[in-house]
């Protein structure tokens, strides 16, 4: 049976409209992907995340042999990103990992959770995945440090980009929050005791966070080239095709994958991450083909109509060897063809304050 989170029922009660995703019933929008994505870009928006993983690690060297990323750099009270990899160099997840005083706190995709947990368990015994008693909650968009300041103490504007602390909500909960996110926007990621979210969802309504699903959840990585496990990265792809070599630190020591993915440094990547926009409002789904004077090309990953920049995008690989300034690539989208060009990544930064 798929799994809820806290928040589930308050879902509902807002309009949520719930699908199955990596096991977990959660709200694809409430109001609207457009509208939900649009608060995110220019007011804020909350997510539900309590589908994440949250993996407890305590042992620094199991950990560091898993993952790609050199954890001995992370100081404390800060997160870095990683991948951990299966032997042959594919990704078995992409992470974010925090640096706490007594342990690390490593957040995993949803779908490969138990996967990921098994896996860092193996290495470390006493590893333990938080689902029975935290859930999180992400807030995103440029008014989000504003309207949320008043529940902490803490000066938010002060913190730096992935960096976490500990703070009390309302006087009334403890939590742990990190100015990060999946939007491309500013933001704050909570992680706490699960009997607390449902006031603290409320509460946050009542401040004008907009709660969003998702659907807009998705629209809004996809423009800030944000990849997605089972679309950009997955069992069959490498941190190096889809472009994240600074992401794999060769030098620190031996790690899971690490073998295969020297190898593959050494003979270039398969394949290549690319961005490219659409001429008229037809949309790229994952799956479709990429051709080049009738010969395939490469296939797309992700595609949406960008409701910030009015135009399809989409993300894809090409295959090793070709040459994206030649020919006139064209994206098969069910029996036509429609004119694409290719862009430099991402579609959208937001704008420096």
């Amino acid at each position: 049976m798929p799994q809820k989170t806290p928040l589930y029922d308050l879902h509902l009660d807002n309009g949520g409209r719930m699908v199955e995703f990596a096991g977990w019933l959660m709200p694809v929008q409430f109001k609207g992907i457009i509208e939900e994505h649009n608060a995110v870009r220019e007011n804020a928006g909350i997510f539900d995340i309590g589908h994440m993983g949250q993996i407890e690690v305590f042992d620094k060297d199991a950990l560091q042999r898993l993952v790609t990323n050199d954890i001995s750099l992370l100081a404390e009270w800060m997160g870095q990103y990683s991948f951990i990899c299966n032997e042959d160099g594919t990704v078995l997840d992409d992470l974010i990992i925090y640096r706490l005083p007594d342990r690390f706190l490593v957040i995993s995709n949803a779908v490969n959770a138990q996967n990921v947990f098994e896996k860092i368990k193996n290495a470390d015994p006493n590893a333990a995945i938080l689902y029975e008693t935290r859930t999180a909650i992400a807030l995103q968009g440029p008014l989000t440090l504003e309207r949320f300041q008043k529940f902490v103490k803490a000066d938010l504007k002060k913190l730096k980009h992935r960096q976490i602390i500990p703070v009390k909500i309302n006087g009334s909960f403890d939590a742990v929050a990190s100015r990060s996110g999946y939007s491309g926007e500013d933001g704050i990621e909570l992680f706490f005791d699960k009997k607390a979210a449902a006031d603290l969802w409320r509460q946050l309504l009542l401040e004008s966070f907009e709660p969003c699903g998702l659907g807009s959840r998705d629209t809004l990585r996809i423009e800030a080239a944000l990849p997605l496990y089972g679309h950009e990265i997955d069992a069959k792809t490498t941190p190096i095709d889809a472009g994240f070599d600074r992401f794999v630190r060769f030098e620190k020591g031996d790690f899971s994958g690490k073998e295969a993915l020297l190898e593959q440094k050494k003979m270039g990547a398969s394949k290549k991450l690319v961005g490219f926009e659409l001429s008229g409002r037809a949309v790229p789904r994952q799956g479709y083909d990429i051709y080049s004077d009738g010969k395939k090309i490469g296939y797309v990953t992700s595609g949406t109509f960008s409701p910030t920049l009015k135009r399809s995008i989409g993300m894809g690989y090409l295959f090793a060897g070709t040459d994206e300034t030649a020919g006139s690539p064209k994206v098969a989208i069910r029996d036509n063809y429609f004119d694409i060009s290719f862009v430099k990544l991402p579609f959208y930064r937001r704008p420096k304050i």
